[in-house]
């Protein structure tokens, strides 16, 4: 009796990685939506850039009140610094986009940005708009 043996890429397998990652990408972009949607009025500046998102950043929002949120959850520093040790782990080179409330203390943005660095991030943006006479323009 011949055995035939089929040649070939194992579609199943492949298949379960792409619906995988399908569902990566589809949670992390609400997760992001939802991000930028937390009400925060950010500062001005004429010299920001825009960058392209990606999937892995993390949004650190600076309330007001100076309390740090990431996604709905508040976090003291040492909760956000585990949580940047495990970034840096995951993605050494990924970056921290700091979002702070106009109304919030200097204070506030540089502890957050002690505790990214201090867990071995480098790559830290801070989030700004256009002044509104550049968005009009006058």
């Amino acid at each position: 009796m011949e055995r035939h043996s089929r040649r070939g890429v194992p579609l199943a397998p492949m298949l379960d990685i792409m619906f995988l990652l399908l569902i990566f990408f589809v949670t992390t972009s609400s997760f992001r939506a939802q991000e930028q949607q937390i009400d925060i009025q950010l500062p001005a500046a004429q010299a920001g850039k825009p960058t392209d998102p990606s999937a892995t950043e993390i949004i650190v929002n600076i309330m007001a009140d100076d309390s740090i949120r990431v996604g709905n959850s508040t976090y003291t520093p040492d909760a956000l610094y585990k949580v940047m040790r495990q970034l840096v782990t995951d993605y050494p080179d990924e970056r921290v986009i700091i979002r702070g409330d106009r109304g919030s203390h200097t204070e506030a943005l540089v502890r957050v940005m002690d505790v990214a660095r201090s867990a071995g991030i480098t790559n830290i943006h801070i989030a700004t708009v256009k002044p509104a006479s550049d968005v009009e323009g006058n």
